[in-house]
């Protein structure tokens, strides 16, 4: 059984937070939100595809904002269970879809980003700094098949 999740997400930082992380930019219009599946092992979930899209960066005010859409898509052998275990974790209620919580949850480098603390030479890695984001949007649905 098919099961799509489609996220809506919108990020902000504080562009004093970065402006001395010179690779700062690359990694921000690059997102790589990761999902947790081993959070589901016993529902034995196959045919994972993860993909990030309409990745928009651009500033607004005092921020640096980046809006990207994230669909999962995947097959479980039963949906019933599926649907189950997401009311177990309060993702879902009364067969609503809560985004917020599913991130908080089942998605991992979403609220930081992890940038080099200064140009490293070209042979030298640099210090890695993780730089929290300031605040995320999310909305989205899920569509069983």
């Amino acid at each position: 059984m098919k099961t799509e999740i489609k996220l809506k997400l919108k990020q902000d930082i504080n562009k004093t937070d970065v402006s001395e992380y010179p690779n700062f930019s690359s990694e921000w219009e690059n997102p790589d939100p990761q999902f947790l599946e081993d959070q589901f092992d016993e529902l034995n979930i196959t045919k994972l595809e993860s993909t990030i899209s309409q990745v928009k960066v651009y500033e607004q005010d005092i921020f640096f904002v980046r809006e990207m859409e994230w669909t999962l898509l995947f097959e479980v052998n039963s949906i019933s269970d599926l649907k189950e275990y997401l009311s177990e974790e309060f993702v879902m209620t009364n067969d609503q879809f809560d985004a917020q919580r599913f991130i908080s949850i089942f998605a991992g480098n979403l609220e930081e980003i992890e940038v080099e603390a200064e140009e490293a030479e070209e042979d030298e890695l640099g210090d890695v700094v993780y730089l929290e984001v300031n605040e995320t949007e999310i909305s989205g649905e899920i569509i069983f098949t």
